[in-house]
């Protein structure tokens, strides 16, 4: 199935709220999501793009050369 711009839309602002709040949990906080569906939207988004694009570890998450 083609992907088109609305199949990325939430997931890209999943993403970009994630970069600007620094973490899963304050972006689901400021969309109004859970995080583990901020999580997984993320997820989804590095999948389709076949990119790895945040680094994540316990403590922190960077944004990869890709991010």
């Amino acid at each position: 199935m083609p992907m088109n711009d609305l199949d990325l839309l939430r997931p890209a602002t999943a993403f970009a709220a994630v970069v600007e709040e620094g973490s899963f949990r304050a972006a689901a906080d400021r969309l109004g999501l859970s995080a583990p569906y901020v999580s997984q939207l993320v997820a989804d988004l590095e999948t389709r793009l076949g990119r790895q694009l945040l680094y994540r570890t316990t403590r922190k998450i960077t944004l990869s050369a890709d991010g």
